[in-house]
């Protein structure tokens, strides 16, 4: 593969967009809104009380973006905030960030995963949920979206996913079921977690993958239970037509990045590797929980400078 640096690398990784449509305000921005802080909220689904948490930048004026931070299997919403530390790129950019928070598997159930006891998942396909009475997560991320339109000042044309593991898992199943509603994604160690033929987004949705080289839970290439980092990449090329690639756009002494190009709707589809990474969510601050490799690229900086590029256009 062929290294790009200079402009050319700039343009593709970091470059605006053009023409960038006009904010388009939920209901919320004709309501006194929410207040700068944390809120918690709840809200039924399918027979279920489903919670999560909302932060709400101080000194930033609506209609704003809005991030939805998936957690891991067997963590929670509270743990990914402050795992993430997503609320200080929220605060320094303007967004608000959403935590959800899993359902926890009934013991008995049918998973790989489960063993004794329960976890909290999501359920996003091959990753990590129980195989029967699986709950709809897309159908609780559409309820969250249009609850938090209803009292909060949104930029609906700016509303993001992300994810840890099974949130990455989870983000990317968003993005095959939701493009209609979702401006970008982005996956933090995941990968697709339904079929290729199973996933056909309304539309060509952006998607960022960051993976770790030596991550033992979902490897990047080699033996896995899922299909690989690698395959993971390419099935999104493969999603969105993508006439040639990968290549490498950003290389940096410890990270590098990829992406295809000719892509449907000249929709993004970008990789960006830490070789030495295990299974963490990488930033400058992580080398207690990330190793050293985990401080090369700051996820959040990484998925933020991502997502502000792209709107839905209708």
């Amino acid at each position: 593969m062929v290294a790009l640096v200079g402009l050319a690398a700039c343009q593709i990784l970091e470059g605006p967009v053009h023409d960038f449509p006009p904010a388009r305000p939920s209901g919320g921005c004709g309501t006194e809104g929410l207040a700068a802080g944390l809120h918690a909220r709840t809200l039924s689904s399918q027979g279920q009380q489903r919670s999560y948490q909302i932060f709400v930048p101080a000194g930033h004026e609506g209609p704003l973006p809005v991030v939805f931070n998936f957690h891991g299997f067997t963590s929670d919403g509270a743990l990914q905030r402050g795992y993430s530390r997503m609320d200080v790129s929220a605060s320094a950019h303007g967004y608000l960030a959403v935590y959800p928070e899993g359902v926890v598997g009934p013991e008995g159930t049918t998973s790989p995963f489960f063993g004794e006891g329960t976890r909290r998942f999501w359920a996003a396909g091959s990753c990590c949920g129980p195989v029967e009475d699986a709950p709809d997560d897309v159908l609780f991320f559409r309820q969250m979206r249009d609850a938090l339109a209803a009292e909060a000042c949104l930029d609906t044309r700016r509303v993001y996913v992300t994810g840890m593991s099974n949130g990455g898992f989870m983000a990317q199943r968003i993005a095959c079921d939701a493009a209609d509603v979702v401006a970008a994604a982005g996956s933090v160690t995941g990968v697709l977690g339904v079929s290729e033929d199973a996933c056909k987004p309304s539309r060509p949705i952006p998607i960022l993958q960051i993976f770790g080289g030596d991550d033992p839970a979902v490897p990047y290439s080699g033996e896995t239970r899922f299909i690989t980092g690698e395959d993971s990449f390419a099935a999104w090329g493969r999603v969105h037509g993508c006439a040639s690639g990968p290549v490498r756009v950003w290389t940096e002494p410890r990270f590098f990045c990829e992406a295809f190009s000719g892509c449907a709707g000249d929709a993004e589809v970008q990789m960006c590797l830490l070789p030495g990474m295990g299974h963490c969510w990488p930033g400058p601050a992580r080398k207690t929980t990330c190793s050293e490799a985990g401080t090369a690229l700051d996820a959040n900086d990484r998925l933020w400078s991502f997502f502000s590029r792209h709107a839905l256009r209708d």
